[in-house]
């Protein structure tokens, strides 16, 4: 399975959460309120392979810079999306969100030039939250008009009509 090493689940490529626990910011043992327990050797193991070794960095240098590396790209996305709609990123508070949004946040923030950080009680689900809080719909109709007999309706024209539900669909949300 892919994700990161420290889960034990298969992943063999350091990920942010690697990177975070090497560096501290994620508990080996309170992760999930202690039901996952995190392998932070097998972490330091796989930053050391695929980043200190071919960098010439410790354990921590590798971990400290792919820290860096995340909260600019995340940085550089969070400004790319505002400035391409006109807005400054420095005149509105940064609101984190996401499991690990409270450890990126203010280095996002720094990045930025954001001087206020929010983090919501409910950081790690809210995402989630909004999602379920939020009252957006679409819905997509095409009539289709056959015999309900199985020489009568045609797969493929039924076919053809979903395809272009979902086209209609991917543009709609692309859109947005």
């Amino acid at each position: 399975k892919p994700g990161p090493v420290c889960y034990g689940l298969g992943g063999d490529k350091p990920t942010c959460s690697d990177a975070n626990l090497v560096l501290g910011y994620l508990s080996p043992d309170f992760f999930a309120g202690g039901r996952i327990k995190l392998d932070a050797e097998a972490a330091r193991a796989a930053i050391d392979t695929h980043i200190g070794m071919r960098l010439g960095l410790d354990t921590i240098g590798a971990a400290a810079g792919m820290f860096r590396v995340m909260n600019v790209n995340m940085g550089s996305a969070i400004r790319e999306v505002s400035v391409e709609r006109g807005y400054d990123p420095r005149d509105f508070p940064l609101v984190c969100a996401g499991g690990a949004g409270a450890i990126h946040a203010a280095m996002i923030g720094r990045e930025l030039g954001i001087r206020t950080v929010l983090v919501p009680r409910e950081v790690s689900i809210l995402c989630a939250a909004g999602m379920l809080r939020t009252d957006l719909r679409h819905d997509l109709v095409r009539s289709f008009a056959v015999a309900f007999t199985p020489e009568d309706l045609k797969r493929e024209a039924l076919l053809a009509v979903l395809a272009d539900l979902e086209a209609e669909g991917d543009a709609l949300l692309s859109s947005e």
